[in-house]
């Protein structure tokens, strides 16, 4: 409680405090004592000056246009205060800095409940129900602390602004279209949501724009009525527990379906090749290998492991998979060819190349002509050029394997598949070897890989036994 400290006293108070009570009230009071009190919250905060508090006494208050403008006002309601806006409009604005709101019941269809314009606001033990949006968040160091918002019709907590808290926040949904925690702005946001919970919101329990990165969502779970988690920002710490964790189930790519189709494991080998030829197949890697494609599964989903059957025996087969980043792509620019030997390669714009580092590892392809593309390794940023280097065979050249732009002009993509400084973007490394042609092996993985929508995965494989081609065949292991 904002106005009583923890022995249960109430601490000195450097404002005036204003009491309202709509059923002994009237606005032509005094305002100051509790038995000479205003009988809206509209004429307390008209009458008192930045620093103050209002004291609500239990009750209904309809009211149009309420704003907290005043910096460092303070709004504390008895248990039982509901604060309405049957025009309708917003229940409550504060757009005043260093806010503070306390104990607020928020019911009104057709319009937010709680809006935040103003910076540092703190909110409290506030409950928004029925309305669009319950805490709509439009600026930075928000926090709010046991909140509660049910049955909105859009979203329960929109977060729109960076430095947001969030503790012990309930998001319950009707089961239709709704969001629970929606993290609604493409900036670098730097929220954390802490112990916040979400059920019956079928869009999705928590959700994060593309865009919005460095963000922390911790002890979260989504319950049951939320749709996936969705999670298209970069550089977040996600731990939810989903609301079928104990339910899902564990699927192969590829599989055949039983009706004619195929489902024989990827081969990958350890010789490269480009344009000019195949180059040595020792200690080096071969030709990268798609296990599931960009876009490929649509919600998030967990990389479990692989299953490795047995083609050439008696080898030393070290594996490399890489995550392949959906969400951070770039694309060439038409005036700048992406062939054989290129290694300064334009996008359209410094923005996209600056969703890249130097010692980026990416993977270049063009689906029509070299759907499987290649590994190279990032070496410059600048501007709109990013500069790469070939690491991945001995043979001297340099550059680009494939003439991507001769083949398959306008549509180069370049995705993030590992960078070194952030551990969920690492690669996976694994080992195998088998006696004879027919072994095999599933290699299951201590903690599962959370991949975001529209990830997918490459492979690629180093002989160290000797200079000869190696094979292997695989499949993944996931969960949806």
């Amino acid at each position: 409680m904002s106005y009583i400290d923890r022995t249960g006293h109430i601490r000195k108070f450097g404002g005036d405090i204003w009491y309202v009570n709509t059923g002994t009230g009237d606005d032509a009071n005094g305002g100051q004592r509790p038995n000479d009190a205003f009988a809206t919250i509209g004429k307390g905060i008209l009458d008192a000056a930045a620093g103050d508090a209002i004291s609500v006494k239990a009750g209904v208050y309809d009211e149009a246009g309420l704003d907290m403008s005043l910096a460092g006002l303070e709004l504390w309601c008895e248990s039982g205060v509901f604060i309405v806006d049957t025009t309708p409009g917003t229940c409550l604005v504060v757009s005043g800095n260093a806010c503070v709101v306390f104990g607020a019941h928020f019911v009104q269809a057709g319009a937010a409940g709680l809006q935040v314009t103003g910076v540092g606001t703190i909110v409290e033990n506030c409950i928004s129900v029925n309305c669009t949006v319950g805490f709509d968040i439009n600026e930075h160091s928000t926090q709010l602390f046991r909140c509660v918002a049910a049955g909105c019709t859009v979203t329960q907590f929109d977060i729109g602004e960076r430095n947001t808290v969030l503790r012990n926040c309930f998001a319950a949904g009707t089961g239709a279209a709704t969001r629970g925690f929606y993290l609604s702005n493409a900036v670098v946001m730097r929220c954390l949501l802490d112990r916040c919970d979400s059920v019956g919101n079928a869009t999705a329990g928590f959700e994060i724009v593309t865009g919005a990165s460095n963000n922390s969502l911790a002890n979260c779970t989504s319950g049951g009525g939320d749709g996936d988690v969705i999670d298209e920002g970069t550089e977040t710490s996600l731990w939810v527990e989903d609301h079928d964790s104990k339910e899902r189930h564990e699927a192969i790519t590829p599989m055949p379906n039983g009706e004619g189709v195929a489902g024989n494991p990827i081969n990958v080998h350890s010789q490269v090749a480009d344009e000019t030829g195949i180059d040595s197949t020792m200690n080096y890697y071969g030709d990268a290998a798609i296990l599931i494609a960009p876009g490929t599964i649509t919600t998030e989903w967990l990389f479990l492991g692989v299953n490795l059957f047995a083609i050439t025996a008696s080898d030393d087969q070290r594996f490399h998979c890489y995550r392949i980043v959906n969400l951070l792509t770039a694309t060439r620019n038409g005036g700048n060819a992406w062939n054989a030997g290129a290694t300064a390669l334009t996008v359209q714009s410094a923005a996209e190349a600056a969703l890249f580092e130097v010692d980026d590892m990416v993977w270049i392809r063009t689906p029509g002509y070299k759907p499987n593309g290649e590994i190279v390794k990032v070496t410059d940023v600048t501007g709109a050029v990013i500069t790469i280097a070939r690491n991945v065979e001995n043979s001297g050249r340099t550059g680009l394997h494939w003439n991507y732009t001769t083949n398959d002009g306008g549509n180069e993509v370049m995705y993030l598949a590992e960078r070194e400084s952030s551990e969920r973007y690492h690669e996976t490394q694994f080992d195998y070897a088998a006696a004879s042609a027919k072994d095999f092996h599933s290699n299951q993985w201590t903690f599962p890989r959370r991949m975001s929508r529209n990830d997918g995965l490459v492979v690629r494989m180093i002989n160290g036994t000797d200079a000869a081609n190696s094979q292997c065949g695989i499949t993944t292991v996931w969960s949806d």
